[in-house]
């Protein structure tokens, strides 16, 4: 079967209900060069638009539309792998806006599944900023790389997933075979960087994976605890415990998390570290108590409570 053959098929069983159907050879060879070659002020080409059209404010008659649209300049012979200013290809785009039968397409018409864009992510990693699992099952059924690495923060699917606190897509990319502790250029594991949104169902999910919850990033040679301490994510701080965490490790400076909780002013995690049997009598390696560190940015709140449990 050739391609005109294989997209026209396509292109009926997508649209069968629309008016606009595209029915025969004539949709495709009405498009020029010019249009093909044609890109807004973002870069994108007439196929990355058509591809973010069959989802933008759409009912199903306009997406089915638009379905038709894009196969007509697929057929046409418009680049696949075109790639906009942010370097983003028309997978990219399917890939944020979550459609996994556009993504099957583009790939059957020869798209790149582990093209990068400007700062390195593939359409996997796009996929997993939004959250879309079900687009990434298809990628990693394409073959996606599935410890591909961006060139910002090196890194994995599995990273921005857990950045972004989207635990079904987690469980996608682990089933896939993420590595769990995977470090980025901070030595950063994706339990780590929970640590910016505080999506404790992710860490469950990277715990029961098999996460190694004392990590030690490169920067100060912490461990997620010492992040959601210094973060103030007390429930973050509860998984972790629960998980295995040593409520009592020391970074490279010889700071535990209740030294960091201290000095942020974070009371309700120094509850949780206390309560977990923290050391409230350990001195930061300058000699200062936890009080002292507490008083250094006046966290009254922090000290009322250190003052009635410390004796």
């Amino acid at each position: 079967m050739n391609r005109r053959i294989s997209w026209l098929l396509l292109c009926c069983v997508l649209v069968l209900a629309s008016a606009t159907a595209c029915t025969s050879k004539s949709c495709a060879d009405r498009l020029t060069d010019r249009f093909l070659q044609s890109t807004d002020e973002y870069g994108n080409s007439p196929l990355h638009t058509a591809v973010r059209n069959t989802v933008v404010g759409q009912n199903t008659v306009g997406r089915n539309d638009d379905l038709a649209r894009m196969l007509c300049i697929l057929d046409a012979g418009a680049s696949v792998n075109a790639r906009n200013k942010d370097g983003q290809t028309p997978l990219h785009t399917a890939a944020w806006a979550g459609r996994a039968d556009v993504a099957e397409v583009l790939l059957a018409a020869g798209a790149h599944v582990d093209a990068q864009d400007i700062e390195g992510g593939t359409p996997l990693h796009t996929a997993a900023w939004a959250g879309r699992a079900d687009v990434a099952e298809v990628l990693l059924a394409a073959g996606a790389h599935v410890e591909a690495r961006d060139t910002k923060i090196g890194g994995t699917p599995l990273h921005w997933a857990a950045w972004k606190g989207h635990a079904d897509f987690a469980e996608v990319l682990l089933a896939g075979g993420a590595q769990v502790d995977a470090q980025d250029i901070e030595g950063w594991t994706p339990l780590h960087r929970i640590i910016w949104t505080e999506h404790v169902d992710v860490a469950e999910v990277l715990l029961a994976a098999g996460a190694h919850v004392e990590a030690r990033d490169t920067k100060i040679g912490g461990t997620p605890l010492h992040w959601a301490a210094w973060k103030g994510h007390a429930d973050f701080a509860e998984v972790l415990l629960a998980g295995g965490a040593q409520v009592d490790a020391q970074d490279i400076e010889g700071w535990t998390p209740l030294h960091r909780a201290a000095f942020e002013g974070h009371a309700d995690v120094a509850e949780v570290l206390l309560a977990a049997g923290g050391d409230p009598n350990a001195n930061a390696p300058d000699g200062r108590t936890l009080i002292q560190l507490a008083a250094l940015h006046d966290h009254q709140e922090l000290i009322a409570f250190l003052e009635s449990v410390i004796r």
